[in-house]
């Protein structure tokens, strides 16, 4: 049910990497989705890790969604072969 927001400040953006970073590190994943939310009072918070990384939903919401998703998964293959 969450809607994906992409167009945030530098500053936060910082802070979601950071986050699922460190959400990432603590269970030992290397390619997952993690899913952060925004509370009220602007506290960030992990609300899940996806070891599936499923991006339709994100592909059809956001403006060239497509485009990004290629990108993510292109970039994730070639992680693979470093």
């Amino acid at each position: 049910g969450a809607i994906p927001i992409i167009d945030i400040d530098t500053e936060k953006k910082e802070r979601v990497f950071e986050i699922a970073q460190r959400a990432s590190k603590a269970i030992g994943i290397k390619f997952a989705s993690v899913d952060i939310a925004e509370l009220s009072t602007g506290e960030l918070l992990v609300m899940e890790i996806n070891s599936s990384v499923c991006m339709d939903k994100f592909s059809k919401i956001i403006k060239n969604g497509r485009d990004i998703q290629k990108d993510v998964f292109s970039k994730a293959i070639d992680k693979m072969f470093e």
